[in-house]
C-alpha cells in the first residue's frame, strides 16, 4: 500500500508542477501578446480585441485549470503528511495558487468587466489607465505562480529524494521490482 500512495504521490507530484507551469505561462502570454494588442490604441485595440475574443476568452483556460492545480496540491500536501518536509512546499505552493485566485476575483475581473464587456463610453484615458493597473496586477499574478511553481518543484526534488533513499536501503529484489535495471554486458 505505502508503494501505491508513493506512486500517486510523485504522480500528483509532476502533474502540479505541469499545472502550474501551464498557469505561467498563460499569464506570461497575457502580458506578452494580449495586453500589448489590447493596449495598442484605445479604444479601437479594446473593440478588436473583443471581436476577437467572442467565442471563447483566457477566462476559460484559467477557470477549468486554476482548481484543478489546487485540487492536486491539495491532494499531495495530503498524501506527503507523513513524508516529512515536502508537505510544507505542497502547502506554501496551495497557498500562492489561492492567492491568485484572490488577486483575479478581487481585482482582474472588475478591469475585465470594465474593459471588456462594458460600453466603450469611457474616455481613452480611463480606459488606458485601467490597461495599466490590468497588467500590473498581471505581474503580481505572475509573481505569485513562480513562487507556487518554485514551491513545487521543491516539494516534487524532496519526492525524489525521499524516493531514492527508499530504493537504496531497500534489498536487491525489492528494487528490481520498482527499478528497471540494464542486463549486464
Amino acid at each position: 500500500m505505502r508503494h501505491i500512495t508513493g506512486s500517486i504521490q510523485r504522480i500528483l507530484a509532476l502533474a502540479a508542477v505541469a499545472m502550474l507551469g501551464m498557469l505561467l505561462g498563460a499569464c506570461i502570454y497575457e502580458s506578452v501578446v494580449l495586453v500589448p494588442n489590447f493596449a495598442a490604441d484605445i479604444p479601437a485595440s479594446l473593440e478588436h480585441f473583443r471581436a476577437f475574443m467572442k467565442a471563447s476568452n483566457p477566462g476559460a483556460f484559467f477557470r477549468a485549470l486554476a482548481p484543478s492545480t489546487q485540487v492536486t496540491l491539495l491532494a499531495a500536501f495530503l498524501l506527503s503528511w507523513r513524508r516529512g518536509s515536502a508537505r510544507w512546499w505542497y502547502l506554501m505552493a496551495l497557498v500562492l495558487v489561492v492567492a491568485v485566485d484572490v488577486v483575479t476575483f478581487k481585482f482582474h475581473y472588475p478591469r475585465n468587466a470594465f474593459l471588456f464587456t462594458a460600453p466603450l463610453t469611457q474616455r481613452p484615458e480611463e480606459l488606458a489607465r485601467t490597461v495599466q493597473e490590468w497588467r500590473w496586477g498581471n505581474l503580481v499574478r505572475m509573481a505569485l505562480l513562480s513562487g507556487a511553481l518554485i514551491s513545487a518543484l521543491r516539494a516534487l526534488w524532496l519526492v525524489a529524494l525521499q524516493r531514492t533513499a527508499e530504493l537504496s536501503r531497500a534489498p536487491e529484489g525489492d528494487q528490481l521490482a520498482s527499478v528497471s535495471k540494464a542486463p549486464n554486458s
